[in-house]
């Protein structure tokens, strides 16, 4: 069972969105109180924060591609980040993103790391 709580960690953010893009992404589920972002080596997470469980949960159980093309992981965590439950990750059935970005979890799992990586043009 998922413990629900109104924070969410999301993943695999692009390096260089800025917080205010994380934050209109997920407004369509209800009012954002804050979000936080974390650098990591090779992208940023952020912690969201909803007034209330019931915004949180709808992100939660939605596939999140950040720009309809980057797929977000998405946890339940606390006010500090540490997750709650584990990530859901909308990609494993998608082969190939809009714009040319071809993703792939690092560790071989439907909910582990991912590395996205774009198509080289030679």
């Amino acid at each position: 069972m998922v413990r629900e709580s109104r924070y969410i960690k999301v993943g695999q953010i692009p390096i260089g969105i800025s917080d205010d893009k994380v934050a209109d992404h997920f407004r369509k589920y209800g009012k954002v109180h804050s979000v936080r972002l974390e650098d990591q080596a090779d992208c940023l997470e952020a912690v969201v924060a909803f007034t209330d469980i019931k915004a949180a949960s709808q992100a939660y159980n939605e596939d999140q591609l950040l720009n309809g093309a980057c797929p977000l992981s998405i946890a339940f965590c606390d006010a500090t980040g540490t997750t709650q439950s584990e990530a859901r990750c909308p990609i494993h059935s998608v082969e190939k993103l809009e714009g040319g970005c071809t993703p792939t979890h690092t560790d071989g799992t439907l909910n582990g790391p991912l590395s996205v990586v774009g198509d080289k043009e030679g």
